[in-house]
């Protein structure tokens, strides 16, 4: 089946699903003419309209219709509704089968390509999670709670916060953390050992040279 056929597939719950995430993200077509203003939902047995009826009543932003719509399609005879935040660091996976019934999927990822996702099924009550080792810090946590709180949910993070921040100076790099997981800053006048610098350069998650004019550039190590 098509996009359309697929959209029409879902039960009229998932796809208010759909439109609860569209609206804690602000995507362009959950200010549609053609969807309930908002705090009101589809109900059954009302006809919902088509992804090209939404598109259409979806109003132009400064940067167009921003996230116009999900991506819907059909595998297998299961549906997918999937969102991707405008980041592109947030992926939020609807997912409809006449067997097991619906499935939600969060998956949050890094630049330099690592992620944590997790999977609830809704008819088993069953969570599983997974997530890379990275530098995962407080921001990816907000990330992911964000995410589940559409659905209701509060699943623990399930990757260690390993990210940590210091400034290089010519005191060289602290003790205590491990330096593929922390994030230098080099401040505008500070003094460094070369040698330091090639090691958090080489080595650091991330690594920001900020200028005297306020500009910042980054230093790309694993990313």
């Amino acid at each position: 089946m098509d996009s359309e056929q697929a959209w029409a597939a879902l039960p009229v719950r998932v796809r208010n699903l759909a439109l609860a995430v569209a609206r804690e993200y602000n995507h362009g077509w959950a200010f549609s003419s053609a969807v309930p203003p908002a705090g009101e939902w589809w109900e059954f047995p009302e006809e919902v309209p088509s992804l090209a009826e939404i598109s259409d009543g979806t109003p132009e932003g400064l940067l167009g219709k921003g996230v116009a719509m999900p991506y819907v399609y059909d595998s297998w005879g299961d549906v997918f509704c999937v969102h991707v935040t405008s980041t592109r660091r947030v992926t939020i996976i609807l997912r409809w089968s006449n067997t097991d019934g619906e499935t939600y999927t969060v998956r949050v990822a890094r630049p330099n390509g690592k992620t944590a996702y997790g999977t609830y099924r809704v008819e088993k009550q069953e969570f599983t999670s997974e997530a890379e080792s990275t530098a995962w810090g407080a921001r990816h946590v907000g990330a992911w709670r964000r995410a589940w709180k559409v659905f209701g949910l509060s699943p623990e993070f399930p990757e260690v916060l390993r990210e940590w921040e210091f400034d290089l100076t010519e005191q060289g790099i602290p003790r205590g953390g491990r330096l593929e997981f922390a994030t230098v800053h080099v401040r505008e006048g500070a003094r460094v050992n070369a040698q330091d610098l090639y090691d958090c350069a080489r080595i650091a998650d991330s690594v920001f040279v900020h200028g005297a004019n306020g500009g910042i550039a980054r230093i790309v190590a694993q990313d």
